[in-house]
């Protein structure tokens, strides 16, 4: 039987993440004899850089009956989320982090083995994000380029012991995993503003792409059409850069698309059948990339006049005008690139659409709190970090002298389901 080489490539590098992985001491290390049989290794620590709205209007109420800033809200969020050790117990995952604006005495960006910069989310680790999220005020604009340009540069960085990618930044280089995934959680409470020329990155989305695995994104292709944007140099842009661009170019392409996101091998929306590959509810890339998960605060973040409309009854990233978008008879907006466009909201959704990610519009009368935002992205990041279905075999007889029955038992950790298969294996060996 041939053996495909890439799930094997895949397993080894699992198999290493769980061996190269923090442990801490609350928790005893499992021994490879003692996992279950039949139990797959987990993915390696994820990487997760987070942004964070920290402008101006931050500093105004929420409202909808909440007399509380949206800073007070975001730093409470923040606060809560990070320091639930039942949702993110040590090791969890490794943290970057970066604010608008003066980032708490670190520079303004993501510094290469700066107190910012990605390492294990550990207790010191923690302690030195709950410094940075109490420092939190609000003031000056919203320059969002600035903060994508900073996380694909920082993403981008060379193999060093420091760089994010290494085995244990600022401790350990090597081995790097091939198979670690990288998160981008961006939060903002409305239009951004205040970008300059070296921070744009381009009309990514409506230009033919070859990509790592050498699949042509073809923008004259109606598979395309949910992703391309009606003009460039938008955060859109940045986040299709970001999930299309290989930031890691030494780093074998290991990933593993997921098999149990249930997505089928085409979904039909009107004329168009949509391929799984082309499917934002699918994430094919095997390279080192970004998916974006974007937070929008407020109706400012979450409202715009131009379509395509976002479904405001049951907040679902591919409900309103999202048929319409795969479809090609609703575009994008903004159509015309500017600070503080009313439409420019809008881009969070796309921004999500473009990196196989999920917005989420937080705020009164949404479906989800900001700080409920929060934990379902970390719950996401969690589940998909999760092995894939796991499965175990036992017979119903120790003796071969007469037939017996096989039975299979499979676990599926992402979807909390399982199954029993029965085989009936003669007294030759053969299953039927």
């Amino acid at each position: 039987m041939k053996t495909h080489p890439h799930f094997k490539k895949t397993l080894l590098c699992a198999v290493l993440g769980a061996i190269f992985a923090p442990h801490t001491a609350s928790a005893a290390q499992m021994s490879f004899s003692t996992l279950p049989p039949g139990q797959m290794a987990i993915p390696p620590t994820p990487n997760v850089v987070l942004s964070v709205d920290n402008s101006g209007s931050m500093g105004s109420a929420v409202g909808g009956g909440d007399a509380q800033s949206k800073m007070f809200r975001l730093k409470e969020a923040l606060t809560n989320v990070f320091n639930d050790t039942a949702l993110l117990p040590d090791g969890k995952i490794r943290l970057a982090w970066q604010a608008m604006w003066n980032n708490n005495g670190e520079p303004n960006n993501i510094t290469v083995g700066a107190t910012n910069s990605m390492k294990v989310l550990d207790a010191t680790h923690r302690a030195n994000f709950q410094t940075f999220v109490g420092k939190l005020k609000a003031n000056n604009g919203t320059p969002s380029h600035q903060m994508m340009f900073n996380t694909y540069n920082y993403m981008r960085t060379g193999k060093s012991i420091n760089s994010p990618w290494a085995s244990v930044p600022g401790t350990t280089e090597t081995p790097y995993m091939s198979c670690r995934r990288a998160y981008h959680i961006f939060m903002t409470d409305g239009a951004w503003n205040g970008q300059s020329a070296e921070v744009r990155p381009g009309n990514t989305d409506n230009n033919n792409i070859t990509l790592p695995d050498i699949t042509v994104y073809n923008v004259a292709s109606d598979q395309s059409n949910v992703y391309k944007g009606a003009t460039g140099d938008l955060l859109a842009d940045w986040a299709m850069r970001m999930w299309a661009e290989d930031l890691q170019p030494t780093i074998p392409d290991d990933l593993k698309p997921s098999t149990t996101d249930g997505v089928p091998a085409t979904e039909t929306h009107g004329a168009v059948s949509l391929q799984r590959y082309w499917n934002p509810k699918h994430n094919p890339a095997t390279w080192q990339h970004l998916v974006h998960y974007t937070i929008g605060y407020g109706t400012d973040a979450y409202s715009w006049p131009s379509g395509p409309k976002w479904d405001l009854v049951n907040d679902d990233n591919y409900g309103g005008d999202y048929t319409k978008l795969v479809q090609g008879t609703v575009a994008w907006v903004p159509t015309t690139f500017g600070n503080l466009n009313a439409n420019n909201p809008a881009e969070l959704w796309h921004m999500a659409i473009n990196s196989r990610g999920k917005f989420y519009p937080t705020g009164p009368g949404r479906k989800y709190t900001l700080q409920d935002a929060f934990k379902k992205i970390i719950e996401n990041i969690n589940l998909q970090n999760t092995a894939d279905t796991t499965s175990v075999a036992a017979s119903a007889s120790t003796n071969i002298r007469t037939d017996l029955q096989k039975f299979t038992a499979s676990y599926n950790p992402k979807k909390w389901s399982g199954g029993i298969k029965a085989d009936k294996i003669s007294t030759a060996g053969t299953l039927s």
